[in-house]
């Protein structure tokens, strides 16, 4: 294809180019904060779903959803995270560190990506993970304290939820604000995005009042979060309260296979190798 096109030809004798060696494997990440004191306690081992459909069909959302653990010791945080301490405290960095690759079928790992920045919805597993105050350990971690608390030996679950014509509601311009979101008031799984607050229509009793109530302001409209001793309960959790929230257009639209999918075969594979100990089905 390359050959045949006659820009990607000039481009290749002017700049030349990378021809990359495809690796397969499982994809893994670990994430942390980093401060003046260094990194916090928890690593917080992730696996992102990252297409649009169950099954991993569809085009690349970003993320759909992540199953996250909180852990204290991690092989991965060894080789892919903590050689890069002494580089973040040099350009003096405080914030959230995530590196993303795969593990092959021989242990070794192949990053693809940083991510330096609370992505979503990786944010709202660690916010249903942590213990105590949301804000006060980000300061502690500006001033070089760790005081960041959280759930150990939980496995955390996050489920997007949006509606049409996400993700392409930018490219077809088709209005997504002011539709009706009832129950959404869960604030344990709930973690609203694009809602805003407007008058509309709710039941009370036996009549029909306009009252304030959450409305759409845009296509991506809440992420759910559920905890577990296991993934099948932290599953359960998220999905629980996923089927309890209601749209007026009842077209929302979610993956109902984080925490599964792949990961059935993947997850024992790379436990094998000595990764992702803690994570138990």
């Amino acid at each position: 294809k390359w050959s045949k096109n006659p820009k990607y030809v000039a481009d290749a004798k002017e700049f030349g180019f990378i021809l990359q060696e495809k690796k397969v494997g499982t994809e893994f990440a670990v994430g942390a904060y980093f401060g003046p004191a260094g990194f916090s306690e928890p690593f917080f081992e992730n696996f992102e779903y990252k297409k649009f459909m169950d099954g991993d069909k569809g085009p690349t959302t970003g993320e759909q959803g992540t199953l996250v653990m909180a852990v204290k010791k991690s092989k991965l945080a060894d080789i892919a995270l903590k050689p890069f301490a002494k580089m973040l405290r040099e350009l003096d960095y405080v914030g959230y560190v995530d590196i993303s690759g795969c593990i092959d079928d021989k242990g070794e790992y192949w990053p693809f990506e940083f991510t330096m920045r609370d992505g979503w919805p990786i944010r709202h597993n660690i916010q249903a993970l942590q213990i105590g105050d949301p804000a006060q350990w980000m300061l502690d971690l500006i001033n070089g304290y760790d005081t960041l608390k959280v759930r150990y030996d939980t496995a955390c679950v996050s489920v997007v939820v949006s509606i049409p014509d996400y993700p392409n509601s930018k490219l077809t311009r088709r209005d997504v604000q002011g539709i009706p979101v009832y129950n959404a008031s869960d604030r344990e799984h709930i973690h609203l995005c694009g809602v805003m607050l407007e008058e509309g229509p709710k039941q009370m009793g036996d009549q029909v009042v306009n009252v304030p109530i959450y409305k759409t302001a845009e296509d991506y409209v809440y992420v759910a979060t559920g905890l577990g001793e296991n993934i099948g309960g932290a599953r359960k959790s998220a999905y629980s309260a996923v089927r309890k929230v209601k749209f007026a257009t009842n077209d929302e639209q979610l993956r109902w296979d984080i925490g599964r999918g792949r990961l059935i075969e993947q997850l024992p594979k790379i436990q094998k190798l000595g990764f992702a100990r803690g994570f138990r089905p």
